[in-house]
């Protein structure tokens, strides 16, 4: 598999084997706040577009499949493993489920590109963004013991 800082890795696993595997994870963690998308094509699930730009994979599997109602960010849109200029990468991100874009880079040319094709942050994708920052700005219980168990469990799976 190749870095996404510098090319589009492939994924070309069976789509159960996605599901009771690489993806237990994130389906066992749909009630966090935030996640991030990663630029990656799974060939079994959108063999067009890198899962950062695929609906396919956002709205079917992460919002409708595994239930995730979080705000879901982009990984840097400035890596090497997206194609197009960086307006139309926010836009495609944006139109394919994603509520915020990043970039990453500092260049502010290329940061003011991303801004143009994300657009302003409204309707549901905002009160995502609310309800996550609420969320992530107020301590939350923690029991360690319990998590240990979680991941034990998780890690079981695998």
């Amino acid at each position: 598999m190749s870095d996404s800082h510098m090319s589009l890795p492939t994924v070309d696993t069976d789509y159960q084997e996605l599901l009771h595997g690489d993806f237990l994870p994130f389906a066992a963690l749909a009630d966090i706040p935030m996640a991030m998308t990663a630029h990656v094509v799974y060939t079994a699930i959108d063999p067009d577009n890198p899962a950062t730009m695929s609906s396919k994979l956002i709205s079917g599997l992460i919002r409708e499949q595994f239930g995730y109602d979080g705000l879901l960010m982009t990984d840097d849109l400035s890596m090497q493993a997206l194609d197009g200029n960086f307006a139309d990468r926010a836009a495609n991100a944006i139109a394919a489920g994603c509520d915020v874009t990043l970039h990453c880079n500092g260049k502010i040319s290329e940061g003011e590109l991303v801004a143009e094709g994300s657009g302003t942050l409204s309707g549901e994708s905002l009160a995502r963004a609310e309800r996550a920052m609420a969320r992530c700005c107020q301590p939350q219980p923690f029991d360690q013991r319990q998590a240990e168990a979680g991941l034990q469990e998780l890690m079981a799976v695998s």
